[in-house]
């Protein structure tokens, strides 16, 4: 399930302008920074619902309404909500974060604000079972 979802974010990473400093940022690096999030959500979309791994089917990607900066993915698990395990959701936020944060390109645009990205998991029946927002490093 990792390693596939990766691929989504390498895809926005690539896209990702990334300056020294955010407050020294443009307004036109911002605009090319959300461009490019934006296109790699379309890109994603396009290959949706998307089977990850066994029980895992990435089913919408879009970017947040209200934070242009924030890219959303959505996946189905194919148990329900009591089937998951505390241990298990916690391991699975942690794999989220360190997979983002390993790449140096991705974590200095995480660390600049240039993008966040919320991972959300909904269960079988429609129920949502919650989200991990990776937003630092």
């Amino acid at each position: 399930m990792i390693n596939k979802l990766s691929m989504a974010m390498l895809l926005l990473i690539v896209l990702i302008v990334v300056c020294d400093d955010s407050e020294a940022a443009t307004r036109r690096q911002y605009d090319s920074v959300t461009r490019g999030v934006r296109h790699a959500i379309e890109d994603v979309r396009h290959q949706l619902p998307k089977r990850v791994d066994e029980v895992t089917t990435l089913t919408n990607a879009y970017i947040d309404p209200n934070d242009d900066r924030k890219a959303v993915f959505v996946s189905t698990l194919g148990v329900t909500k009591s089937d998951i395990d505390q241990r298990t959701w916690q391991d699975l936020g942690r794999k989220l974060r360190s997979q983002a944060c390993a790449d140096d390109l991705f974590k200095d645009s995480i660390e600049h604000g240039y993008v966040s990205v919320l991972y959300r998991y909904i269960d079988q029946h429609g129920q949502s079972i919650g989200e991990f927002l990776i937003n630092n490093c």
